[in-house]
């Protein structure tokens, strides 16, 4: 399958997601030019590259872009994908320091695991923009990385 996605094989399916791919790149990146501050909105994308797509002979429909970093940039602009990413970085931190200072009871082991789907997911949201676009796999997303942070404990937390 990602053999397919990256033009190996002459699958004409998985061609023709190639090139859907690369004009929604593109319309993300024009619309990015156009409002790089605040972009055009949560969810507003797909709209977008609909009046795009009347300026062209395109046989296509409006539609996310399938790379997350760029619908977030096209969606909420700079300042949104700058907050994405202080978010995406401070919940890793915070994950990777309660790993390491684990202690024997702890349940490292599950937070592991859940470390790694959101690893997986941030790893599909570079082919694809469900992790994004899609309600439940934003709750996985975002619900991995947080279920691995540590737990607080009570007394932690009053000081």
């Amino acid at each position: 399958l990602l053999a397919a996605r990256a033009g190996e094989g002459q699958e004409s399916i998985e061609l023709r997601s190639v090139a859907d791919r690369i004009v929604f790149i593109d319309f993300a990146i024009r619309s990015i030019g156009e409002r790089p501050l605040l972009g055009v909105g949560i969810g507003n994308f797909p709209w977008r590259t609909s009046y795009y797509i009347a300026e062209t002979f395109y046989d296509l429909r409006g539609d996310n872009v399938h790379m997350v970093v760029l619908a977030v940039a096209a969606e909420l602009g700079i300042v949104g994908l700058l907050l994405l990413l202080l978010a995406l970085l401070s919940g890793v931190v915070a994950v990777v320091k309660g790993l390491r200072a684990a202690h024997p009871n702890d349940d490292r082991a599950a937070r592991l695991a859940l470390f790694a789907v959101f690893v997986a997911l941030t790893a599909v949201g570079v082919l694809d923009h469900y992790p994004w676009t899609q309600l439940h796999f934003q709750v996985a997303w975002w619900g991995s990385l947080s279920a691995a942070m540590p737990r607080l404990s009570p007394e932690a937390a009053t000081t």
